[in-house]
């Protein structure tokens, strides 16, 4: 996937955002999540864009997902089973995100202008 966009969470609220103002721009970013079946819905719908499955309890998949020349674009935070956040996900997420670059980090703006 060298020279790509990776919007990673695509099947979510945040990464349904991104997604939508990328496409806006014309840019056709990879989609990835956890559910193949909700990622392949929204590829779809958005021009049958490429799809990645990953999740964030998988170090290999994160890895797989891009490559030097890549940006992905994070939008999930894990979760324990039991759908709360706590201890035993900051050591999964800590574990499973080693090695990559989480330095600059998107911040949530109340609107984004169109080009």
């Amino acid at each position: 996937m060298t020279g790509q966009i990776v919007v990673f969470g695509a099947t979510g609220y945040t990464g349904g955002l991104v997604l939508e103002s990328l496409t806006r721009r014309g840019v056709r970013p990879v989609l990835a999540a956890r559910n193949r079946a909700a990622l392949e819905v929204l590829a779809a719908g958005h021009g049958d864009l490429e799809t990645a499955v990953a999740d964030v309890s998988d170090p290999a998949s994160l890895r797989s997902l891009a490559g030097p020349g890549d940006v992905l674009i994070a939008t999930v935070w894990p979760v324990r089973p039991d759908r709360t956040r706590g201890r035993t996900s900051r050591r999964r997420r800590r574990s499973a995100l080693s090695g990559l670059d989480w330095r600059s980090r998107l911040r949530p703006r109340r609107a984004c202008p169109a080009p």
